[in-house]
This record gives structure tokens, C-alpha cells and sequence, in this order.
């Protein structure tokens, strides 16, 4: 595996999936899970056709952690008008990639998460699974299979 920071793969996984970010966007693993799980809340409280402008305010009004929402609302402004089940998979999967390409010890507890987030979901999982194959590419299919 090469030798590449949690923080470079997920933005490069990201890139590649079309989604801009600026050089100063600087996350770790931590933040981007307990950003990603208040985008899930919010998701589940606005529903998965939301705009994005509708996730980020549901993230505040929903009382997220000031550095969860600060990132989650960071990762919003990227997405800008995308519909927020779609970024939100596009998140996930690239965290998953981000994990496994970075951090192999810490892959197990991140796939745990990423089904978990699955659960909540509920009925918007079919969208977000889809995007989550999306983002994951045929690069990886060694990790492909652990999903299925």
C-alpha cells in the first residue's frame, strides 16, 4: 500500500469523483466521522432530496459539536448545490478509501462506521450505497469485496 496521509487520499479520492477542495482544507480521520455522521442526522431529519443549503442548516439547528459542524459545513460549502445524499455517499466512500489506503489498522473500525451510518439512513441507503461504489472505484477492488 502506499505510503499516502489519511488527509491526501481522502481529497484525492474526492478529486477524482469531480468535487474540488481548496489546498487549505485540512482534515483528519476523527473529524471527518463525526462531520460525516451529523451530515447523516441531518439527512435523516430533512430527508435525501435536501439541498445542501438545507443539510447545513439542519446541521446547526440540530446542535452538533462546534468542530463536527464547522467541518461538516466546510465539506457543504464544497458540495455547493449537490443533492446531499449524493455528496454524503461520495463522503463516505472516500473516507472508507481514504482509511484503507492510509491506515489499514483503523479500516476495520471505519467500515463498522460506515455500516452504521448504512442503518440510519434506512430508506435512503440504495442512493448512498450506489455513490459509495461510485467513489470507491474499480481501483480497489480488494476492498470492494469486503462491502458486498
Amino acid at each position: 500500500m502506499a505510503d499516502i496521509s489519511f488527509r491526501d487520499a481522502f481529497v484525492e479520492n474526492m478529486q477524482a469523483l469531480g468535487w474540488s477542495f481548496p489546498s487549505t482544507f485540512m482534515s483528519d480521520l476523527g473529524t471527518l466521522l463525526t462531520a460525516a455522521t451529523a451530515m447523516v442526522t441531518a439527512v435523516q431529519f430533512v430527508g435525501a432530496g435536501a439541498t445542501m443549503a438545507e443539510l447545513a442548516s439542519s446541521i446547526t439547528a440540530l446542535g452538533a459539536s462546534t468542530a463536527a459542524t464547522t467541518a461538516a459545513l466546510e465539506l457543504i460549502l464544497i458540495a455547493g448545490a449537490a443533492y446531499a445524499a449524493y455528496f454524503i455517499g461520495n463522503v463516505i466512500g472516500s473516507i472508507l478509501v481514504a482509511a484503507w489506503r492510509s491506515n489499514a489498522h483503523e479500516f476495520g473500525m471505519v467500515l463498522n462506521w460506515a455500516r452504521e451510518q448504512f442503518d440510519r439512513l434506512g430508506q435512503n441507503l440504495m442512493s448512498v450505497v450506489h455513490n459509495i461504489m461510485d467513489s470507491l472505484d474499480m481501483r480497489f477492488p480488494s476492498l470492494l469485496h469486503l462491502l458486498r
